[in-house]
């Protein structure tokens, strides 16, 4: 993957083949290339907190697919895939029931061979036009007996009003892609990630919808098993 990276056209690939090398010396043996690693990352900023929306949204999807394989149990993925155009999953993992799937930034709608409502809606009316709004993440967990489907929205934000807002958002997407749910579905069906400042209430049960801190690992462990295991 890293060598595929470096190959790239794109720059930000090559960028993050070099990250990925730094983060492998973080892990050598020599404590020398470890401090010098480390210095490294820090002089160009990238071990500092995130700072824009993209970089957030990155953050969001290492964190999933991280939390997957280690609190889930998953395991390191089986299969990676760059974030390209015509991309499918970036991350797939196999267990002794099923296979998760990690979709980023794309319509869930194909990858389950099923229509949102929102296509019915445009292709009903003249003069209307546009795609369907996709999810940051969406997480696909296939079994013989067991379907799951969970989204991840990850907004880099304080505001009360802006996360008020995002909760609206993620009801839409509920009803556009209720038809991958069953009625066994487990909650949440849906989570919102924000940078900090949000935990929940440890007498409340998940609802369809979860608010969870990116620093909150184990908050997005719990959120994630409820809603796939």
């Amino acid at each position: 993957m890293i060598e595929a990276a470096n190959r790239s056209r794109r720059p930000e690939y090559r960028v993050a083949a070099e990250l990925a090398e730094a983060r492998a010396r973080l892990k050598s043996p020599s404590e020398d290339a470890r401090w010098f690693a480390t210095l490294m990352l820090l002089a160009v900023g990238w071990l500092e907190p995130v700072s824009d929306d993209d970089m957030f949204e990155l953050y969001a999807l290492t964190l999933v697919v991280d939390v997957i394989a280690q609190e889930l149990g998953f395991g390191e993925p089986e299969e990676y895939g760059l974030v390209s155009s015509s991309r499918g999953h970036v991350a797939a993992f196999r267990n002794s029931a099923g296979k998760l799937r990690v979709i980023f930034d794309q319509s869930p709608s194909g990858k389950l061979r099923a229509k949102d409502r929102y296509r019915n809606i445009v292709a009903g009316h003249h003069g209307v036009t546009g795609n369907a709004r996709r999810p940051d993440i969406s997480i696909i967990y296939e079994g013989p007996q067991v379907q799951r489907f969970v989204v991840v929205e990850a907004k880099r934000t304080a505001n009360e009003r802006y996360i008020s807002d995002s909760i609206y958002k993620l009801f839409g997407y509920l009803y556009d892609f209720a038809a991958l749910w069953t009625d066994d579905h487990p909650n949440p069906r849906s989570i919102l990630l924000v940078p900090d400042g949000v935990s929940r209430a440890s007498d409340h049960t998940f609802v369809e919808a979860a608010i969870v801190s990116g620093s909150d690992r184990a908050g997005l462990a719990a959120a994630l098993r409820s809603a796939i295991l």
